[in-house]
This record gives C-alpha cells, sequence and structure tokens, in this order.
C-alpha cells in the first residue's frame, strides 16, 4: 500500500491504481493493501467501492482504522448493519480513549435504532474531547505520520472520523448527540444543544432541530 499511497500523493493515479492491483494478485490477503485500495477509492468520490474494500480489510484483519471507518461510512450507504456494528465494536474495544472511535459507534447505533447507546457513545466521544484526550494518529495525520494537508486521498469534506481538528471533530459529535436526543425524546436537551451550535455558527442553517434530525448522516 505504500507505494500507491506515493503515487496518489503525487496525483499519479493510474500508477497508484496498478500497484494496489498488482499488491492484491501477488497477496489478496494483505489487509494494507485493501486498506489503501479504499483510500484511493475515497479520493475518486467512490464511496460504496470504499466501503467494500474497507469491509475486505477488516475482514483480513486490519486495525481499528480501518474498522472505524467501516462503521462511519455504512449507515449513509444503507448497507447490512450488523458487520458495522461488530466492526464498531472491535475499534471501541481496541481504542476505548479515542473519541472518533465513539462518535462512528454512535452512528451505527443511531442507526440500528438502539437510541439510547447512540446517546451514550456521542456523550463518551464528547467528553473524551472536552477532557482534551486527542483521537489517534488518524485525526490528523496519516500512518506514515504526513499531514492531512499534504495527502489528497483523505476526504476531508465527509468528516466522519477524520476531522482537521479536535474542535471540528466536537461539532460533528454535538451535531451528532443533539440529533440522537431529538430522537430517543430528549427534546429539551437536544434544543440547547442546537442552540449552542447556532450561536456557535456550526449549523450552517436555521436553528431547527425538526430539520436537523431530518438530515440524518451528516
Amino acid at each position: 500500500g505504500a507505494p500507491a499511497r506515493l503515487y496518489l500523493k503525487a496525483g499519479a493515479g493510474e500508477h497508484a491504481t496498478a500497484a494496489l492491483e498488482q499488491a492484491r494478485s501477488a497477496d489478496p490477503t494483505c489487509a494494507a493493501a485493501w486498506t489503501a485500495t479504499a483510500e484511493m477509492h475515497h479520493k475518486k468520490g467512490s464511496a460504496g467501492a470504499a466501503l467494500e474494500a474497507y469491509s475486505m480489510a477488516c475482514t483480513l484483519g486490519a486495525g481499528c482504522e480501518a474498522n472505524t471507518r467501516v462503521a462511519s461510512m455504512t449507515p449513509a450507504a444503507r448497507a447490512p448493519l450488523a458487520p458495522a456494528y461488530a466492526a464498531a465494536r472491535k475499534a471501541a474495544e481496541a481504542d476505548p480513549l479515542n473519541p472518533a472511535v465513539h462518535n462512528a459507534f454512535g452512528m451505527v447505533c443511531e442507526a440500528r435504532g438502539m437510541l439510547p447507546e447512540a446517546v451514550r457513545e456521542y456523550s463518551t466521544a464528547r467528553g473524551l474531547l472536552e477532557a482534551g484526550v486527542a483521537a489517534a494518529p488518524h485525526l490528523g495525520r496519516d500512518a506514515t505520520g504526513v499531514p492531512e494537508s499534504d495527502v489528497p486521498w483523505v476526504h476531508r469534506e465527509a468528516v466522519v472520523h477524520v476531522a482537521d481538528s479536535a474542535a471540528q471533530l466536537l461539532a460533528q459529535v454535538n451535531k451528532n448527540l443533539a440529533r440522537a436526543e431529538w430522537l430517543s425524546g430528549d427534546k429539551a436537551g437536544a434544543a440547547a444543544r442546537y442552540t449552542a451550535l447556532g450561536r456557535a455558527g456550526e449549523l450552517g442553517q436555521p436553528n431547527q432541530p425538526g430539520a436537523q434530525r431530518a438530515a440524518v448522516w451528516r
């Protein structure tokens, strides 16, 4: 996967594709090759293909980041939730102090209708962030230590568990938490959270919980 990432960084997509095809052909059980393939699909905007590749990487024993990506991407893809839930549990067990993991776990729980669990996971993520606990290295750097701003294959627009900063992830977590609270019946708590988000300029639209909760999986 390393040569392909270098090609991607240089903008040589065709060479990256060829390198990954060669790597997978040489060893179809190499989780790193599948993870790099998923990252390449992210760069191309092919979310479905990226999710499939991340899922394969997880099946082959990929680590916490791949499991977290499967968990966070599955609800938006309307893909089967059981594998995503299992991936989220593995990620949470492997890295329980990573707020990004709990955010992704909350998304899967919410998609399954497990609203109390979703609120719990989002609240855990929020607590970790507010306590100043940094997320895993991929929150701000890739596996090689290169800043995300220098890595074009990182999908920076659809922020789920990769954020530019702890503050950005905290805003995302607060949106998720407010939505889950609203859906679970805690209208007062959700309204207060949406009000705070609106005052901070984090909503990007009128501060209306009903509208916000309809915009699921942001």
